[in-house]
């Protein structure tokens, strides 16, 4: 609860701050917000995303979902633009058309049998819940834009661990080797990886053909800053924006 309240302390400080300085990392301050995290995201594959870290940025930020679990647990649309249990087993969702990745692929339902499947053939990324949470047996494509997801047995809570299942491009996961995987990336999500430097700081760009739209902010950099009481100190100097993890007990000594 604490570092919660520390955390909602934090963005009411950001909220007031007016952005100084005209760039950070060459960028324009004006359109960069930079977050002050307590470390590295340690990979930028998103099927070995098992921190906080890492799946608000491979899942959220560079990465898609099919679906949405809304403040109020609702299941909302995301790249599956619609969706129906044809029986016990079996649900059928349709793909939005003209979703594309960061590096020019079209994604289809080949994508999302490729994705699934990929996360079924390696253990190491056991992380990835969807198969034995979800209980997911197999991807059946009806065409470019329809799938039906199997499972093993009736299963209640497949929407929602497919909430936190990236849908990933074919061309690039296919060929790129593991260490290619945890620091380059390609997604469809709506900000592309414009600089990773390992253990020092990450910079995301706005992707201009994101089919949800343009963002509001256009560059995204995230610092790693282990020390709380730096973290503090830079929020308030306002070199950050936000920062994680402050507790209420730092907040007052600052």
């Amino acid at each position: 609860m604490k570092k919660l309240l520390g955390m909602l302390f934090a963005l009411l400080l950001a909220a007031t701050w007016v952005p100084a300085g005209e760039t950070v990392y060459g960028l324009p301050r004006s359109e960069t917000m930079v977050l002050g995290m307590v470390g590295d995201v340690h990979t930028l594959n998103p099927f070995l995303a098992n921190m906080r870290t890492n799946t608000s940025i491979d899942y959220f930020h560079l990465h898609d979902v099919l679906v949405h679990r809304a403040p109020d647990g609702k299941i909302t649309p995301r790249m599956a633009e619609s969706w129906k249990r044809i029986d016990d087993l079996t649900w059928e969702f349709k793909l939005r058309d003209g979703i594309y990745s960061h590096r020019g692929e079209k994604l289809t339902s080949k994508n999302v049998k490729f994705s699934f499947e990929m996360v079924q053939s390696r253990p190491e990324y056991a992380v990835y819940q969807l198969p034995e949470q979800g209980g997911l047996d197999r991807v059946d494509i009806v065409d470019d834009l329809t799938f039906r997801i199997v499972t093993k047995e009736p299963s209640g809570v497949l929407l929602y661990w497919l909430c936190e299942s990236p849908i990933v491009p074919i061309g690039f996961f296919e060929k790129a080797s593991d260490d290619t995987l945890a620091k380059e990336s390609d997604g469809c999500g709506p900000y592309k990886l414009a600089k990773y430097v390992p253990n020092d700081y990450l910079v995301l760009e706005a992707f201009d053909n994101y089919w949800g739209g343009k963002r509001a902010i256009k560059n995204l950099v995230f610092r790693v800053i282990p020390e709380e009481s730096a973290r503090l100190n830079e929020l308030r100097a306002g070199s950050i924006d936000f920062a994680e993890q402050i507790s209420i007990d730092m907040a007052d000594q600052a």
